[in-house]
Protein backbone atom coordinates (compact mmCIF):
# COMPACT_ATOMS: atom_id res chain seq x y z
CA UNK A 1 0.00 0.00 0.00
CA UNK A 2 4.61 3.69 1.05
CA UNK A 3 4.28 6.44 -1.60
CA UNK A 4 2.86 9.26 0.63
CA UNK A 5 3.73 10.19 4.06
CA UNK A 6 7.82 10.28 2.80
CA UNK A 7 7.11 11.30 -0.67
CA UNK A 8 4.32 13.67 0.65
CA UNK A 9 6.68 15.43 3.19
CA UNK A 10 9.64 15.73 0.22
CA UNK A 11 6.69 17.41 -2.55
CA UNK A 12 5.25 19.71 0.03
CA UNK A 13 8.70 20.73 0.96
CA UNK A 14 10.25 21.11 -2.53
CA UNK A 15 6.67 22.97 -3.05
CA UNK A 16 7.22 25.26 0.03
CA UNK A 17 10.62 25.89 -0.63
CA UNK A 18 10.06 26.76 -3.76
CA UNK A 19 11.64 23.44 -5.81
CA UNK A 20 11.30 22.26 -9.28
CA UNK A 21 11.07 18.21 -8.98
CA UNK A 22 7.47 18.04 -8.19
CA UNK A 23 4.22 17.73 -10.44
CA UNK A 24 1.05 17.83 -9.26
CA UNK A 25 -1.96 16.73 -10.90
CA UNK A 26 -5.55 17.50 -10.32
CA UNK A 27 -8.25 15.07 -9.99
CA UNK A 28 -10.51 14.19 -13.18
CA UNK A 29 -13.16 14.76 -12.15
CA UNK A 30 -14.90 17.40 -9.23
CA UNK A 31 -16.04 15.71 -6.31
CA UNK A 32 -16.43 18.50 -4.08
CA UNK A 33 -20.32 18.09 -3.72
CA UNK A 34 -20.21 14.02 -2.38
CA UNK A 35 -19.87 13.97 1.43
CA UNK A 36 -21.08 9.80 1.42
CA UNK A 37 -19.84 7.25 -0.86
CA UNK A 38 -20.72 3.59 -1.15
CA UNK A 39 -18.02 1.00 -2.17
CA UNK A 40 -19.27 -1.69 -4.03
CA UNK A 41 -16.62 -4.49 -5.74
CA UNK A 42 -17.47 -7.72 -7.11
CA UNK A 43 -15.41 -9.98 -9.44
CA UNK A 44 -16.57 -10.93 -13.24
CA UNK A 45 -13.39 -12.71 -14.84
CA UNK A 46 -10.29 -14.38 -13.43
CA UNK A 47 -9.15 -16.74 -10.86
CA UNK A 48 -10.93 -16.20 -7.17
CA UNK A 49 -9.68 -12.84 -5.92
CA UNK A 50 -10.73 -11.63 -2.53
CA UNK A 51 -12.84 -8.55 -2.54
CA UNK A 52 -12.18 -7.73 1.13
CA UNK A 53 -8.69 -7.07 0.45
CA UNK A 54 -9.79 -4.90 -2.93
CA UNK A 55 -12.41 -2.96 -0.74
CA UNK A 56 -10.12 -2.65 1.88
CA UNK A 57 -7.53 -0.99 -0.35
CA UNK A 58 -10.00 1.38 -2.20
CA UNK A 59 -11.25 2.51 0.90
CA UNK A 60 -7.96 3.44 2.87
CA UNK A 61 -7.76 6.00 0.18
CA UNK A 62 -10.79 7.43 0.56
CA UNK A 63 -12.36 7.70 4.24
CA UNK A 64 -10.66 10.27 4.69
CA UNK A 65 -12.36 12.70 2.30
CA UNK A 66 -15.78 10.70 2.05
CA UNK A 67 -18.19 9.43 4.62
CA UNK A 68 -18.01 5.46 3.34
CA UNK A 69 -20.55 2.32 3.00
CA UNK A 70 -19.12 -0.77 2.30
CA UNK A 71 -20.88 -3.07 -0.09
CA UNK A 72 -22.40 -5.37 2.94
CA UNK A 73 -23.50 -2.08 4.33
CA UNK A 74 -24.76 -1.24 1.25
CA UNK A 75 -26.42 -4.58 0.65
CA UNK A 76 -28.28 -4.54 4.01
CA UNK A 77 -29.98 -1.53 3.51
CA UNK A 78 -31.30 -2.19 0.01
CA UNK A 79 -32.34 -5.97 1.47
CA UNK A 80 -29.87 -7.75 -1.03
CA UNK A 81 -26.95 -10.12 -0.13
CA UNK A 82 -24.95 -8.74 -3.57
CA UNK A 83 -25.27 -5.53 -5.22
CA UNK A 84 -24.81 -6.10 -8.72
CA UNK A 85 -24.46 -3.23 -11.26
CA UNK A 86 -27.87 -3.66 -12.80
CA UNK A 87 -29.25 -3.11 -9.19
CA UNK A 88 -27.60 0.04 -8.49
CA UNK A 89 -28.61 2.04 -11.49
CA UNK A 90 -32.18 0.76 -10.61
CA UNK A 91 -33.69 4.06 -9.85
CA UNK A 92 -35.63 2.39 -7.08
CA UNK A 93 -32.33 0.92 -5.40
CA UNK A 94 -30.89 4.54 -6.34
CA UNK A 95 -33.54 6.45 -4.32
CA UNK A 96 -33.76 4.00 -1.90
CA UNK A 97 -29.68 4.35 -0.89
CA UNK A 98 -30.47 8.25 -0.92
CA UNK A 99 -33.16 8.08 1.24
CA UNK A 100 -31.67 5.28 3.84
CA UNK A 101 -28.43 7.00 4.03
CA UNK A 102 -28.28 10.30 2.11
CA UNK A 103 -25.61 8.41 -0.05
CA UNK A 104 -24.22 10.93 -2.84
CA UNK A 105 -22.26 8.31 -5.02
CA UNK A 106 -21.66 4.74 -5.48
CA UNK A 107 -18.27 3.78 -6.73
CA UNK A 108 -18.20 0.22 -8.35
CA UNK A 109 -15.23 -1.58 -8.53
CA UNK A 110 -14.67 -4.90 -10.49
CA UNK A 111 -12.09 -7.40 -10.90
CA UNK A 112 -12.01 -7.74 -14.52
CA UNK A 113 -8.66 -10.11 -14.70
CA UNK A 114 -7.00 -11.85 -11.58
CA UNK A 115 -3.98 -14.46 -12.51
CA UNK A 116 -1.27 -15.98 -10.35
CA UNK A 117 2.20 -17.41 -11.97
CA UNK A 118 4.69 -19.18 -9.62
CA UNK A 119 7.12 -21.87 -9.94
CA UNK A 120 8.54 -23.52 -7.35
CA UNK A 121 12.42 -22.27 -7.97
CA UNK A 122 11.49 -18.58 -8.73
CA UNK A 123 9.90 -16.06 -7.79
CA UNK A 124 5.89 -15.67 -7.76
CA UNK A 125 4.05 -13.01 -9.75
CA UNK A 126 0.38 -11.69 -9.89
CA UNK A 127 -1.92 -9.63 -12.55
CA UNK A 128 -4.88 -8.19 -11.43
CA UNK A 129 -7.55 -6.04 -14.08
CA UNK A 130 -9.22 -3.50 -12.47
CA UNK A 131 -12.20 -1.50 -14.02
CA UNK A 132 -14.13 1.77 -11.88
CA UNK A 133 -17.27 3.68 -11.89
CA UNK A 134 -18.76 6.51 -9.67
CA UNK A 135 -22.51 6.40 -10.16
CA UNK A 136 -24.02 9.40 -8.85
CA UNK A 137 -27.32 8.96 -6.69
CA UNK A 138 -30.04 8.61 -6.70
CA UNK A 139 -30.40 9.76 -10.60
CA UNK A 140 -27.64 6.88 -11.83
CA UNK A 141 -25.40 8.47 -13.62
CA UNK A 142 -21.88 7.63 -14.08
CA UNK A 143 -20.07 10.20 -13.36
CA UNK A 144 -16.36 8.96 -13.33
CA UNK A 145 -14.68 5.95 -15.09
CA UNK A 146 -10.99 4.21 -14.86
CA UNK A 147 -9.31 1.13 -15.59
CA UNK A 148 -6.10 -0.41 -14.71
CA UNK A 149 -3.84 -3.53 -15.17
CA UNK A 150 -1.24 -4.44 -12.69
CA UNK A 151 1.44 -6.71 -12.43
CA UNK A 152 4.13 -7.34 -9.52
CA UNK A 153 6.29 -10.98 -8.56
CA UNK A 154 7.65 -10.76 -5.27
CA UNK A 155 8.88 -14.09 -3.19
CA UNK A 156 5.17 -15.07 -2.66
CA UNK A 157 2.11 -15.31 -3.84
CA UNK A 158 0.20 -13.71 -1.77
CA UNK A 159 2.35 -10.73 -1.00
CA UNK A 160 2.25 -10.48 -4.92
CA UNK A 161 -0.92 -10.78 -5.15
CA UNK A 162 -1.54 -8.22 -2.31
CA UNK A 163 1.07 -5.39 -4.19
CA UNK A 164 -0.36 -5.57 -7.62
CA UNK A 165 -4.17 -4.96 -6.00
CA UNK A 166 -2.69 -1.93 -4.18
CA UNK A 167 -1.09 -0.64 -7.57
CA UNK A 168 -4.03 -1.20 -9.53
CA UNK A 169 -6.58 0.61 -7.11
CA UNK A 170 -4.34 3.23 -6.80
CA UNK A 171 -3.62 3.19 -10.50
CA UNK A 172 -7.74 4.18 -10.70
CA UNK A 173 -8.15 6.14 -7.84
CA UNK A 174 -5.00 8.64 -7.83
CA UNK A 175 -7.64 10.11 -11.64
CA UNK A 176 -10.45 10.36 -9.00
CA UNK A 177 -8.49 11.96 -5.71
CA UNK A 178 -5.48 13.70 -7.77
CA UNK A 179 -2.21 13.03 -6.74
CA UNK A 180 1.88 14.25 -7.12
CA UNK A 181 4.93 12.49 -7.75
CA UNK A 182 8.29 13.10 -7.41
CA UNK A 183 11.35 10.79 -9.01
CA UNK A 184 14.64 12.25 -7.21
CA UNK A 185 15.34 9.72 -4.58
CA UNK A 186 18.44 11.90 -3.20
CA UNK A 187 15.51 14.81 -2.75
CA UNK A 188 13.16 12.80 -0.83
CA UNK A 189 16.08 11.75 1.89
CA UNK A 190 17.19 15.35 1.59
CA UNK A 191 13.80 17.13 2.63
CA UNK A 192 12.71 14.39 4.88
CA UNK A 193 15.92 15.05 6.86
CA UNK A 194 14.21 18.58 7.61
CA UNK A 195 11.25 16.96 9.94
CA UNK A 196 13.17 14.65 11.69
CA UNK A 197 13.21 11.78 9.54
CA UNK A 198 16.68 10.47 8.41
CA UNK A 199 16.81 8.00 5.93
CA UNK A 200 19.86 5.62 5.43
CA UNK A 201 20.97 6.22 1.53
CA UNK A 202 20.20 2.77 0.22
CA UNK A 203 18.03 1.40 -2.35
CA UNK A 204 15.24 0.60 0.45
CA UNK A 205 13.68 3.20 2.80
CA UNK A 206 15.52 2.31 6.00
CA UNK A 207 14.90 4.45 9.03
CA UNK A 208 18.61 5.47 10.29
CA UNK A 209 17.76 7.86 12.80
CA UNK A 210 14.32 9.85 14.64
CA UNK A 211 14.23 12.91 16.29
CA UNK A 212 12.83 13.35 19.46
CA UNK A 213 9.56 15.45 19.56
CA UNK A 214 8.97 15.19 15.54
CA UNK A 215 5.80 13.54 14.03
CA UNK A 216 7.73 10.64 13.04
CA UNK A 217 8.04 9.53 16.32
CA UNK A 218 5.18 10.74 17.57
CA UNK A 219 4.12 8.05 15.07
CA UNK A 220 6.35 5.33 16.59
CA UNK A 221 8.63 5.10 14.08
CA UNK A 222 12.18 3.63 15.12
CA UNK A 223 15.86 3.57 14.02
CA UNK A 224 16.13 0.15 11.82
CA UNK A 225 12.94 0.06 10.47
CA UNK A 226 11.90 -0.36 7.03
CA UNK A 227 9.39 1.75 5.79
CA UNK A 228 7.97 -0.51 2.65
CA UNK A 229 4.26 1.10 2.53
CA UNK A 230 2.64 4.03 2.82
CA UNK A 231 -1.55 4.94 2.69
CA UNK A 232 -1.69 1.29 1.43
CA UNK A 233 0.56 1.38 -1.55
CA UNK A 234 4.37 -0.53 -1.85
CA UNK A 235 7.04 1.81 -1.92
CA UNK A 236 9.25 2.53 -5.43
CA UNK A 237 12.72 3.02 -5.88
CA UNK A 238 12.33 5.53 -8.71
CA UNK A 239 9.19 7.01 -8.77
CA UNK A 240 6.84 7.69 -6.00
CA UNK A 241 3.07 8.23 -6.67
CA UNK A 242 0.66 9.11 -3.71
CA UNK A 243 -2.58 11.12 -3.08
CA UNK A 244 -3.02 14.95 -2.97
CA UNK A 245 -4.11 17.03 -0.09
CA UNK A 246 -1.03 16.38 2.10
CA UNK A 247 0.74 18.27 4.60
CA UNK A 248 -2.67 18.76 6.31
CA UNK A 249 -4.39 14.92 6.59
CA UNK A 250 -2.58 12.24 8.57
CA UNK A 251 -0.85 9.45 6.53
CA UNK A 252 -1.14 5.94 7.22
CA UNK A 253 2.30 4.23 6.92
CA UNK A 254 3.62 0.62 7.11
CA UNK A 255 7.20 -0.67 8.88
CA UNK A 256 8.94 -3.87 8.74
CA UNK A 257 10.36 -4.07 11.99
CA UNK A 258 12.52 -7.23 12.22
CA UNK A 259 9.70 -10.38 11.30
CA UNK A 260 6.64 -8.21 12.07
CA UNK A 261 4.68 -5.61 9.74
CA UNK A 262 3.06 -2.82 11.77
CA UNK A 263 0.87 0.03 10.65
CA UNK A 264 1.06 3.47 12.32
CA UNK A 265 -0.12 6.76 11.27
CA UNK A 266 2.00 9.86 10.71
CA UNK A 267 0.00 13.15 11.55
CA UNK A 268 -0.15 16.19 8.98
CA UNK A 269 3.34 18.31 8.73
CA UNK A 270 2.03 21.48 8.39
CA UNK A 271 3.83 23.48 11.53
CA UNK A 272 7.17 21.22 11.00
CA UNK A 273 6.86 22.29 6.89
CA UNK A 274 6.44 25.86 8.03
CA UNK A 275 9.69 25.75 10.49
CA UNK A 276 11.87 23.92 8.25
CA UNK A 277 11.15 26.67 5.38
Amino acid sequence: MGRIALPLTALALLVLCGGCASKLHPPEVDTADIEAMGVVVSQEAGRPLSLTLVESEVTRHLYRRFRLYTGAQLAAIVGEHHLSRELLLDPDTCAKLERETGIDAVLEVTVTAHEIKWSRAGPRGAHVALAMQLIDIPDGVVRWSRSAKESRTTDTISTAVHDATSAAVWSCLKYLVGWESIVRREELIQQCARTGLVLAGEDRYMVERVERGSVWEKAGLRAGDEIVRVAGAPVASDSLEWPGGWPAAPVAVSVRRGESLIEMTVPGLTKELREAR
